[in-house]
């Protein structure tokens, strides 16, 4: 994740603070969505084959990876850099 933080940085001109949060959030969340549409096109022509399966293997990893994973670390990274 300090990777794409970093990255984050990079992409937003002027960078502030609330407009890094944000870049951040959006890669995250879309980074995690692709990494939940690659395993479901794996397994779906084993199993899971319907677009609700779909919405499951997409929207949990956003949810909770992307969401909740970049709020949580948010709340860190300033702590991080005062060290």
């Amino acid at each position: 994740m300090r990777t794409l933080w970093e990255l984050s940085g990079l992409l937003v001109e002027p960078t502030t603070r609330e407009r890094r949060y944000w870049c951040f959030r959006i890669l995250n969340c879309i980074i995690a969505g692709l990494i939940g549409l690659i395993v479901w096109l794996i397994v779906r022509p084993l199993a899971l084959n319907s677009m609700d399966w779909l919405i499951c293997f997409v929207g949990y990893p956003v949810m909770f990876h992307g969401l909740l994973g970049s709020s949580i670390y948010l709340m860190n990274v300033d702590n991080d850099s005062e060290e």
